[in-house]
């Protein structure tokens, strides 16, 4: 176990300090970024920001970096074959601007993740979950132009 790097208590696993340091260190760092909110400044580093935005370039260029890293690991994770590729039968599609999440039984409604950015760090948080699958948007919408035929087939009947 390691030792709270504050207080030498027991530190959170995966963590340098204690549940305790865990909250203040987090209350801080919130107080921090409002205040630089309120006062014009990035909200990361203090310096100024670009035009009407939160952050500076150098943190938009490492935030934009880290989220499109992310977005690759869970791509490939869930992509056909483990390569960042669609899972659509006969589909070739591998750029990374055209393919996203999809649940595979349409169950996104009960997940709480949410989508985008937030649906990977979900994922990566819960350890790659099974239910999920790659897709390219094109292959995205037919699956739910099916799911909506079916469903409106059904209500007619």
């Amino acid at each position: 176990m390691r030792k709270c790097y504050f207080c030498k208590g027991f530190a959170e696993p995966n963590k340098s300090c204690c549940q305790k340091h865990l909250k203040k260190i987090a209350t801080v760092s919130r107080d921090n970024r409002a205040e630089r909110r309120k006062r014009g400044l990035c909200v990361q580093c203090g310096k100024k920001p670009v035009y009407n935005q939160a952050l500076c370039k150098i943190c938009n260029t490492c935030f934009t970096d880290r989220r499109q890293k992310r977005k690759i690991v869970v791509l490939t994770y869930y992509g056909k074959y483990g390569r960042m590729h669609c899972c659509w039968k006969s589909c070739n599609i591998v750029d990374p601007d055209m393919l996203s999440i999809d649940h595979i039984n349409n169950d996104g409604a009960q997940e709480t993740a949410g989508s985008g950015e937030s649906l990977y760090r979900y994922l990566i948080k819960k350890k790659f979950p099974k239910g999920f699958q790659t897709l390219c948007m094109n292959h995205q919408f037919k699956k739910q132009i099916a799911r909506l035929r079916k469903f409106k087939t059904r209500r007619l009947k």
